[in-house]
């Protein structure tokens, strides 16, 4: 594997200060004000740039549309930093029915997850593909020559579109970071003069707000049984509408003028992608909590799911959020050309990829090569610590003076708009019940008593 550098440690750590304002700052909705946006006709999708206050301050491009975000992260002239792509959305996900012991339901509330993605790019590094096989073997990941750190690159930034061009229901804007005359860094320790022409890349967004009809939503179902809640879950088949959220992030990459060491080496685009999962709290029922891990068997929060080939075999990866199992995947290769965020019900983010490059006018095959999952506890600052998801890769490309490639996230957020019915007032019903009891015994006694006097009669 790859060593992570001090400066690398500095990238992971500024990069992943986005994730953690996006879980901690004024977009994190709780369940009031999420609720007053959603019902809101006047929500608009906005452009924010703003400084982060972290590390010297770090700036952002992001589209926001009520209590979710998509957007950039880079580096200032005089604070340079990696470039990370980043989401925080939050969706409906199911109604939940709260028993008491007795299977009486006493409230109605509704499982609302946030999400937050980040994809930070890092390095780019030039390593000899001896066998021509991409990465087989870490052999041929130590035979790496030189590299460019990214999070030490002063970028030029463009804007194209950016400002006030939105409509009611959709946006689009480009951001362009550009370099040139690049040094590279010698990983054998030695030093040269040798530049990078140039190094592009453009970021281009587009989000669109609809409104679409579910056929049918999850409800969830809570009973305290013993010193456990009992889960079980059923679908409600009526026509909800829901409003729908889908923005496409699309970043290209371009590296003109490349000088490679070898004529078998290639470059590796090193990405890293981090991902973290809440829910609302939902409190106690009967003094037992109702968190991700209780509600887990119900296959509603998130995983990260691909397609994977190792030796010959293809296997489908879910992967829970929650368990974040280090694995080495240096062995394995990816299908299907992109990784995704999703539950048992539907894919809902999608990172996604082009299967070939442009390289000197000629197309190739683009190969991304997963390197290692796991979790990271991050130690942010200020006492705060935030566990993530993370799974660590790199596209590789082949040999050229001229690569172009354009990868993209996309991103579906589903927001049913639920009714819930209203429960009966206990209170009325135990009053309604007293006074139905009190009636009977009391008509029972007069049956009685008559039965009784009709007797004598005929005596």
């Amino acid at each position: 594997m790859f060593h992570h550098t001090p400066a690398g440690n500095k990238k992971f750590k500024v990069t992943l200060f986005v994730l953690w304002l996006l879980m901690t700052s004024g977009v994190v909705s709780t369940a009031t004000s999420y609720q007053t946006v959603i019902k809101s006709n006047q929500t608009q999708i906005r452009v924010v740039e703003e400084q982060l206050p972290i590390l010297g301050g770090i700036n952002s491009i992001r589209a926001v549309i009520g209590s979710s975000t998509i957007g950039v992260g880079y580096g200032t002239p005089s604070n340079p930093q990696s470039i990370a792509i980043f989401t925080s959305f939050s969706q409906n996900i199911a109604k939940i029915e709260l028993k008491d012991r007795q299977g009486i339901v006493i409230n109605r509330t509704q499982l609302i997850t946030r999400n937050s993605f980040l994809v930070s790019l890092d390095s780019i590094i030039e390593f000899n593909d001896v066998n021509d096989d991409n990465i087989s073997s870490s052999l041929e990941i130590h035979r790496a020559y030189r590299m460019i750190n990214l999070s030490q690159i002063q970028f030029n930034i463009e804007r194209i579109g950016f400002g006030p061009n939105t409509t009611e229901g959709e946006i689009h804007y480009q951001l362009r970071l550009f370099a040139e005359e690049i040094p590279y860094i010698d990983l054998w320790g030695g030093s040269s003069s040798d530049t990078l022409d140039q190094l592009v890349f453009t970021f281009d967004l587009f989000m669109r707000r609809d409104t679409i009809i579910m056929s049918s939503v999850p409800i969830i179902s809570v009973q305290p049984v013993n010193r456990q809640l009992r889960i079980s879950i059923d679908n409600e088949n009526l026509t909800t509408p829901a409003n729908r959220f889908t923005p496409r992030l699309k970043f290209s990459c371009n590296i003109l003028g490349w000088d490679y060491s070898s004529p078998k080496s290639k470059l590796l685009l090193i990405v890293n992608s981090f991902t973290r999962e809440d829910i609302q709290s939902l409190g106690n029922i009967s003094g037992l909590p109702l968190n991700s891990e209780v509600l887990k068997n119900t296959n509603l929060l998130s995983t990260i799911g691909f397609m994977a080939k190792r030796l010959g075999v293809t296997t489908s990866y879910n992967m829970d959020l929650s368990e974040r199992q280090r694995i080495n995947f240096t062995s394995y290769r990816f299908l299907n050309n992109q990784y995704s965020l999703q539950n048992s019900l539907r894919s809902y983010l999608n990172f996604s990829w082009l299967p070939n490059v442009n390289v000197d006018g000629i197309v190739h095959p683009v190969v991304f090569q997963p390197l290692l999952s796991g979790e990271r506890n991050l130690d942010l600052g200020f006492s705060h610590q935030v566990s993530t998801f993370y799974l660590l890769g790199g596209f590789i490309f082949p040999q050229g003076t001229e690569i172009n490639y354009d990868p993209e996230i996309q991103l579906e957020e589903l927001n049913p708009i639920f009714k819930f019915l209203a429960i009966p007032n206990r209170m009325l019903l135990e009053q309604s019940s007293l006074l139905i009891l009190i009636s009977g015994f009391l008509l029972g006694i007069v049956i009685i008593f008559r039965q009784r006097i009709r007797i004598k009669k005929q005596n």
